[in-house]
């Protein structure tokens, strides 16, 4: 059960990190110009899902809990 849940994390984490790196490419669409409108709404709904993508193995796998929730309840 805990490496479950250590694997949902990790996984959430991961998603985490693609999620703003994403959020830089919006951020980059916006600044050069408003032709690279396009560039940042790619970049925001790839970040949505990648976001959606990490919550939702975090919650299959950990049943919606995070470690230090599970080692507290199970100790």
């Amino acid at each position: 059960m805990i490496l479950a849940t250590t694997l949902g994390d990790v996984l959430y984490r991961f998603f985490w990190a693609v999620e703003q790196a994403w959020m830089t490419l919006i951020a980059a669409g916006f600044a050069w110009d408003r032709i690279n409108i396009y560039l940042a709404m790619v970049g925001l709904g790839l970040a949505a899902a990648s976001w959606l993508i990490g919550y939702a193995l975090r919650y299959v796998l950990t049943g919606g809990d995070d470690v230090m929730s599970k080692l507290k309840r199970d100790s």
